[in-house]
């Protein structure tokens, strides 16, 4: 028997929505989530591998102060170091100053 009924359930938590679609599914009624998507398949197969791995303790945990890189290791790679950038913005200073003193700018700036 085919029906013309539609009805809407708008689900305010994920526990509604988990529970109304395990209603649905009971009863099996066909039902449709609009703008759901399905995930790749492989990309699924990773997160599930990476999950089991967390539960079987098959990690390995890093300390934050371990991923700093060293001043060293950051000019050999051409990473900027700190003074690099402290020296980047002191003389982005003095570049932008000429615009930023200029009367124009504080005209502009002076209702904020």
């Amino acid at each position: 028997m085919k029906t013309q009924d539609i009805y809407i359930a708008h689900p305010k938590t994920d526990e509604e929505s988990k529970a109304l679609k395990a209603f649905l599914q009971a009863l099996k009624i066909e039902f449709e989530i609009p703008g759901a998507k399905e995930y790749n398949a492989e990309f699924v197969k990773k997160e599930l591998e990476s999950r089991q791995q967390v539960k079987d303790g098959k990690v390995t945990r890093v300390e934050k102060e371990n991923l700093k890189l060293s001043e060293e290791l950051k000019e050999e790679t051409g990473q900027k170091t700190e003074s690099d950038r402290i020296q980047t913005h002191f003389a982005s200073e003095k570049a932008l100053a000429k615009d930023w003193l200029l009367p124009e700018e504080d005209e502009a700036w002076k209702d904020l």
